[in-house]
């Protein structure tokens, strides 16, 4: 954060996605954060005001969405415990998507991917009006 540059203190959140060798998320680091209720906090991020439209103003909010959709994403890839759980947030991510929130490595589209794929028990209680949007 630009603070610290100039010797305020602040706080700062790295997220760590340990992968194995196959390249392929580390279930345990997934149970893990599952456990701790990551995803919990992550998704009270989700309520952040956001203009539609990208301007200067609401950067740093969009870089904290940003940051919650790539934690979501690799805490519910190919883990169906946290795809379970986020099941609730679709129609809240699904909203996200008109805000233009893209970078070269997420969106909430992707995230959206990530709690679907290979899960047909989340794949059945996806409604058809969603799938109109």
């Amino acid at each position: 954060p630009d603070g610290m540059a100039n010797g305020t203190p602040a706080e700062v959140w790295l997220f760590l996605e340990q992968r194995r060798k196959t390249g392929k998320a580390n279930p345990d680091m997934q149970l893990l954060l599952f456990n701790m209720d990551a995803h919990k906090i992550a998704l009270r991020f989700l309520l952040l005001p956001v203009s539609e439209q990208p301007g200067s103003s609401d950067m740093p909010v969009r870089q904290v969405l940003l940051g919650v959709y790539r934690l979501l994403k690799g805490m519910c890839s190919s883990f169906k415990v946290t795809q379970l759980a986020l099941m609730p947030e679709i129609d809240t991510i699904v909203s996200h998507i008109k805000y233009k929130l893209i970078s070269h490595d997420i969106t909430p589209t992707g995230c959206l991917v990530a709690i679907l794929k290979d899960n047909p028990t989340v794949c059945m209680q996806i409604s058809d009006d969603l799938c109109v949007q």
